[in-house]
């Protein structure tokens, strides 16, 4: 669920212009001939500078070199009926589109005579695995996915049926054959719907859809089975995702739609003959089918390839320009590091962590909350930019492992160091789904609201101002998150921020603005400029719009006596507006419907703060009372809210399907004053 970013900050690709390929040579120095990886990842730049405890989520930093580019790894291996489905795409779409400073290296594995399809670079593809360094090796083979093969003899022809295995699910299968007899579970396998057959020591077959993997597994356990076999609803194979510990008895197959039909077809006609089929399964590990391999030597597991819903797209991404996200992606993600790991060099840049690798969750809905106790020096207070750095890691071995869900995750500040509770909503981020993700993002809006909150806050004895964070997240993720405070700027202006009683709510009657009040903003004397910072998301798409997830709603903000400022969200239901945002930070090929532009958001993303310049109001005002040009004495704005779609208050009535509609928007504003003083000088002097 995130915004677009209005006022991003220029992320310059520091490697644009490199020449051609280097040679294999140059990757393998990456880490000289066989140094081992560390299994952790840094939440913050390599700034020896910045405390930051690991994160969890499979990313291996390996020896930093300097060879200022980065590589997009790509498996070939016929036979591994993901890998054949990548490869069922053009490569000229991922050579077209990877970005400078990106380079392609394809790993043949399929055997002499085989050649990768597609027109690569010299020097580009590499015929085995043995010439790559070990520690990339090791993350092929960490990142990799299991096959499972299904012989079965119909009639006097043996059939090969092939397709994946369980990732956290399930039991290890190995070259043994393991033979069972196969019955049809009849259903979904959802919820506590029993099996049509006996299914004691059977592998069962049951159709994808209705519910998750692991609640199928564990229905299939209930009933006795010793394997479950999976027919995917798609023509797609996507990777078996969730975690289920119990499980371990229970072998795991998915497999393509034709063959899983053909599975089904021949155990209905072997039943109708009083037969019973029997298949024989074996499974083998199978490298990852891409990696990314950052500048500074880390490996960095990719998401699901193919889309596993393309089929409800008009224009559906060829699979390698799925993987060219993936090189997208790691130049946005290298060049923010070497943004932030210079800033903090230099001295530009105080880091502030708030939360550090702290688990977070609240599963049943309840509002639990995780606290943590800021202490915040005197010098963040007068910073010129402040900056969100958030990581969120799973817990699991990998992304299949990771919280299912595009949900909401807050941040919150206590007006009060002693409240029970925090109030004061200071960060929103929409999780991936599938996925773990770090954003790092601009919250100069928050500046002034931590200098108003300080002033107030007890100190401890190095005079630093005592507050209180609090973090909610319904999934559980292990949560990293730091405030980076940038070096204010010569003669750069001092800001207040005030919050704003604009409630947002629900869409659904159009009575959305009778519940907006009207505000009266007193502007003090002394501030030049006064902007509204916008944190909106729209949630909900019962209705026959789709709202407020998917619909364009327009937030309309007024003051009395002057035109309406209005901030839309052109993105919202766009076939691709979230998978255009990757260079942006919306983490790439999720596991759900990432791809679709939503009302101010999208997942994988931050909620971003949006703009709204109240200044020439304020100067009207002003004039009003006959001040002169270069006088600045306070005035009073009277400002309403109105949010609305194609023009009008939005009042769906029933959703389609008869479902009640659930359109809402969530919203937070705040009165940001810049006054025309600088801030303290000590804040712009060089550190020693």
């Amino acid at each position: 669920m995130a915004v677009k970013v209005v006022r991003a900050v220029r992320v310059v690709r520091a490697w644009r212009g490199m020449g051609a390929i280097l040679p294999l040579a140059a990757l393998i120095g990456l880490w000289g001939t066989g140094a081992q990886a560390a299994d952790t990842t840094p939440v913050a730049s390599s700034a020896a500078t910045s405390p930051r405890t690991s994160l969890r989520t499979p990313v291996t930093p390996l020896a930093p070199a300097s060879l200022g580019h980065d590589w997009l790894l790509v498996k070939h291996e016929p036979g591994d009926p993901l890998n054949d489905l990548l490869w069922q795409g053009d490569p000229a779409r991922l050579l077209q589109a990877l970005p400078a400073g990106v380079r392609p290296l394809v790993v043949a594995l399929g055997g002499p005579g085989v050649t990768p399809p597609g027109r690569w670079p010299a020097g580009s593809v590499l015929k085995g695995e043995q010439a790559l360094p070990v520690p990339v090796r090791e993350a092929l083979a960490r990142h990799g996915h299991d096959l499972r093969e299904l012989r079965v003899q119909v009639e006097g022809t043996v059939h090969h049926l092939r397709g994946l295995g369980g990732a956290g699910i399930g039991r290890a299968v190995g070259a043994e054959p393991l033979g069972l007899a196969l019955a049809h579970y009849g259903n979904d396998a959802c919820g506590d719907k029993p099996p049509a057959e006996p299914l004691q020591g059977r592998a069962v077959l049951v159709r994808r859809g209705g519910c998750p993997y692991v609640e199928k597994a564990r229905a299939a356990l209930r009933a006795g089975a010793a394997a479950l076999v999976v027919v995917n609803n798609e023509l797609a194979l996507g990777r078996v995702a969730g975690a289920c510990p119990e499980c371990d008895a229970l072998a795991l197959a998915a497999l393509p739609r034709e063959d899983g039909e053909r599975l089904l077809a021949w155990h209905e006609a072997a039943r109708a003959r009083g037969e019973t089929l029997t298949v024989e399964l074996t499974g083998r590990r199978s490298p990852a089918q891409a990696l990314r391999v950052g500048h500074d030597g880390r490996t960095e597991e990719i998401g699901f390839i193919p889309y596993a819903f393309a089929h409800l797209l008009k224009d559906p991404p060829d699979p390698f320009a799925l993987l060219a996200k993936e090189g997208e992606y790691l130049a946005f993600d290298s060049a923010r590091r070497v943004r932030m790991r210079e800033e903090e060099r230099s001295g530009r840049v105080q880091v502030l962590p708030v939360f550090v690798d702290t688990l977070v969750r609240d599963p049943q809905w309840q509002g639990v909350r995780v606290s943590a106790p800021v202490a915040l020096p005197p010098a963040l207070l007068r910073a010129g930019r402040l900056e969100w750095d958030l990581a969120l890691a799973c817990e699991g071995a990998g992304k299949a492992q990771c919280p299912p869900w595009d949900y909401l995750v807050h941040a919150y500040l206590c007006e009060r160091h002693d409240a029970p509770r925090c109030e004061l909503e200071v960060g929103r981020w929409i999780t991936p789904y599938w996925s773990g993700g770090r954003w790092v993002h601009d919250a100069t809006a928050l500046l002034g609201l931590l200098r108003r909150v300080a002033a107030a806050a007890p100190r401890d004895a190095a005079g630093r101002a005592q507050l209180r964070f609090e973090f909610h997240s319904i999934q559980p993720y292990r949560v990293s998150a730091s405030l980076r405070a940038h070096r204010a700027r010569p003669g750069e202006a001092a800001r207040d921020t005030q919050p704003l009683a604009f409630p947002g709510g629900v869409m659904t009657d159009g009575r959305y603005a009778e519940r907006q009040p009207r505000l009266t903003l007193a502007v003090p004397a002394g501030v030049r400029r006064v902007e509204l910072a916008v944190l909106a998301s729209g949630h909900g798409f019962a209705d026959a719009a789709r709202c407020a997830e998917f619909c364009n709603t327009e937030l309309v903000f007024q003051a009395e006596g002057g035109p309406a400022h209005v901030l839309a969200q052109p993105l919202a239901g766009t076939e691709r507006g979230c998978f255009d945002q990757v260079g942006a930070g919306v983490v790439p090929n999720q596991g759900g419907t990432w791809v679709y532009g939503r009302n101010g958001w999208c997942p994988g993303q931050a909620v971003a703060w949006r703009w709204v310049d109240l200044s020439a109001d304020v100067a009207r005002a002003r004039q009003a009372l006959g001040a002169r040009a270069g006088q600045l004495p306070a005035v009073n704005l009277v400002l309403t809210h109105r949010a609305t779609v194609a023009g009008r208050d939005h009042d769906p009535g029933p959703g389609p399907d008869g479902r009640a509609p659930d359109a809402r928007l969530d919203l937070n504003v705040w009165a940001v004053f810049e006054r025309a003083g600088a801030l303290p000088s000590e804040a712009t002097r060089r550190p020693r």
